[in-house]
Formats: C-alpha cells, sequence, structure tokens
C-alpha cells in the first residue's frame, strides 16, 4: 500500500476496484498530487481525488484489485 500512496503523490495511478455495492470492477484514474489528504495507514479506506471530475473519493483498500502508474 505504500507504494501505491507514494505512486499517488508523485502523479496519475490507474486504479481497479471492486464496488462494495455494486460488486462491479470499477476503474479510474485518481491522484494526491498537489491534494492535502493525510493517508492513515491504520484506516481500511485510501482518500484520493479523481483525476478527471476532481471529485473526492474513498476506496476500500481491501477492494482494491490492481493499480499502475500512468506515464
Amino acid at each position: 500500500m505504500k507504494e501505491l500512496i507514494q505512486a499517488l503523490s508523485e502523479g496519475e495511478v490507474r486504479i481497479t476496484f471492486q464496488s462494495l455495492l455494486s460488486r462491479k470492477q470499477i476503474q479510474g484514474v485518481y491522484t494526491l498530487k498537489n491534494t492535502n489528504f493525510p493517508q492513515n495507514p491504520a484506516s481500511n479506506k485510501l482518500i484520493v481525488r479523481h483525476a478527471d471530475s476532481k471529485m473526492i473519493e474513498d476506496i476500500e483498500k481491501s477492494t482494491i484489485i490492481g493499480w499502475s502508474r500512468i506515464p
């Protein structure tokens, strides 16, 4: 999880996760760059900003299927 948070802090990251409500896979591009969202390592949530909509979202860490940096 530390690597993901570091990547989000440096730029945009494509994250694939499973919705808790619909159980569908969701894929989006998120970032923490130029934000002030301290991440609590004890929390089961990751607070991120959606790159396109600029909306703040929380992702349940246990639902993350995969992620990759956007060059």
